[in-house]
C-alpha cells in the first residue's frame, strides 16, 4: 500500500471514528439532566480525541512537534464541529435527527445554516440549572469551556504521548521495546543519564529492583540497520490506595547507540510495542 493510500485510509477512518464519538457525545450531553456532569463528560470526550489525534498522526507520518500538534488541533476542530452539529440535530428533531445523515451533511457543507441554525440555539438556550433556562448571554462562559477542555486535554496529553522516534529518509518510526520487570525509582536522573552517555550497560542493574508502587519505566526506541537509538525514562508512582498513578518523564529520546541499545535489550528482559503506543 503505497504512503498516500495509508493517509487516505487514516483520514477515512478518523473522520468514522470523530462522527461515531461526537455523535455519541451530543447525544449524552443532550440527556444528560444534570448539567454539572455534562463536566465530565467534555472531559471523557476530550480524551477519546486525544487517542485518535495520537494514532491518526502516527499512521499520517507526524513526526515532527509541530505536524503532530496541527493534527490533533484538526481533529478537535473536527471533533468540536460534528458534536455541534449533531447537538443541532437532536435539538430539532430528537433522536431522529442523530439517524439523519442527509442533515449531517447539509449543516456540514453549509456553515450559513449551520451559523443560524446555532443563533437560534443561543436564542432559546438548551440547558437549564434549578429549573432557570440558560439562554444567550449565559450560554457564552458554558460554550467556552467546553471549547477550552476540548482544546487543552489533547494538548495536555501531547506532552505525556510524545511521538516515537521517526527517520524520514526510510519513512519510518523506530520500533518501542519496553523493560520488563520493576526497576527502581530513579533519584538521580542525571547522574543515570551520564551513565548512559557513556554506554555503561550495568546502569539499570545499580538501580536495583523496583516496588509495584513506585518504579522506573524503560523504553528503547531501535531500528534496524541504522546506527543510532533512543532512549526514554519515566518515574511512576502511585498513591496509597493504589489507583491513581502519576508518571514523571525524566528524558526523552536520550540518543545512544545501535551496538549499546542492543546490548541492552540482550541484558534486560524487555517486550516490543505494538505500534508504539503511549508510554
Amino acid at each position: 500500500m503505497s504512503r498516500l493510500s495509508k493517509r487516505f485510509l487514516t483520514t477515512t477512518v478518523v473522520l468514522v471514528l470523530l462522527f461515531a464519538s461526537s455523535t455519541l457525545y451530543a447525544f449524552i450531553i443532550d440527556v444528560m439532566p444534570l448539567v454539572y456532569a455534562n463536566v465530565l463528560i467534555a472531559f471523557g470526550f476530550a480524551i477519546v480525541l486525544s487517542y485518535i489525534g495520537y494514532y491518526g498522526s502516527y499512521f499520517w507520518h507526524c513526526y515532527t512537534k509541530k505536524q503532530y500538534r496541527v493534527f490533533v488541533l484538526g481533529v478537535v476542530f473536527i471533533g468540536w464541529y460534528f458534536q455541534w452539529i449533531q447537538h443541532i440535530l437532536y435539538v430539532y428533531l430528537g433522536n431522529e435527527g442523530l439517524a439523519a445523515p442527509g442533515n449531517f451533511f447539509y449543516l456540514l457543507i453549509n456553515p450559513i445554516a449551520f451559523l443560524q441554525a446555532v443563533a437560534e440555539v443561543y436564542s432559546f438556550g438548551t440547558y437549564s440549572v434549578f429549573g432557570i433556562q440558560i439562554t444567550q448571554e449565559g450560554l457564552i462562559p458554558v460554550w467556552i469551556l467546553e471549547l477550552v477542555i476540548l482544546l487543552l486535554v489533547p494538548l495536555g496529553m501531547m506532552r505525556k504521548f510524545p511521538m516515537p522516534p521517526y527517520l524520514p529518509e526510510k519513512k519510518q518510526w523506530f520500533t518501542k521495546h519496553q523493560f520488563t520487570g520493576f526497576l527502581n525509582y530513579v533519584a538521580a536522573p542525571s547522574a543515570l543519564k551520564a551513565e548512559l552517555a557513556s554506554e555503561d550497560a550495568a546502569a539499570f542493574e545499580k538501580l536495583g529492583k523496583g516496588y509495584r508502587n513506585k518504579y522506573s519505566e524503560v523504553y528503547l526506541f531501535v531500528l534496524p540497520d541504522y546506527g543510532a537509538a533512543y532512549i526514554t525514562l519515566w518515574n511512576v508512582k502511585y498513591d496509597r490506595s493504589g489507583k491513581n498513578k502519576d508518571r514523571d518523564l525524566l528524558f526523552n529520546q536520550l540518543l545512544i547507540s545501535a551496538e549499546f541499545a542492543h546490548e541492552l535489550l540482550k541484558k534486560y528482559p524487555n517486550k516490543k510495542k505494538w505500534l508504539s503506543v503511549p508510554a
